[in-house]
């Protein structure tokens, strides 16, 4: 498994940063083709389930890039690092995901993002409610 720096947005900081791990034989951030090559033999896949795969990536992406906007607006200190993280995670999209307009199954998968942040939204608690619990 890779270290979860593999996952953070590390360019921000660091504009020529790679991977921490290869894959496929270098650090460099795969292109749309050659992850959906090392999905397909890696997990023994379908083309049509990787796919499906990126979509639910993509989605979950776009939910995240949403919670992020809102953060940035709370926190306007954060603005700068956020909207470049921002900028790298459409690079990353584009280059690797290659994903077209929201099919059924983004929908779907949209609709039930959302109902999970709603419930996430109920079950955070503030300092004070955990201090008075």
């Amino acid at each position: 498994m890779a270290p979860i720096y593999d996952v953070v947005t590390t360019t921000v900081c660091k504009a020529k940063d790679n991977m921490a791990l290869t894959l496929n034989g270098t650090t460099r951030w795969p292109a749309a083709k050659a992850l959906q090559r090392v999905g397909e033999t890696r997990t023994q896949s379908t083309p049509s389930r990787i796919k499906m795969l990126f979509e639910q990536i993509a989605e979950a992406l776009s939910d995240t890039a949403e919670e992020l906007r809102k953060y940035v607006t709370e926190h306007p200190e954060f603005k700068d690092v956020g909207e470049a993280m921002l900028q790298e995670w459409e690079t990353g999209r584009d280059l690797s995901l290659k994903v077209g307009n929201p099919t059924p199954v983004r929908r779907m998968l949209s609709a039930m993002a959302a109902e999970r942040a709603k419930k996430r939204r109920k079950l955070v608690l503030t300092p004070d409610q955990r201090l008075d619990s």
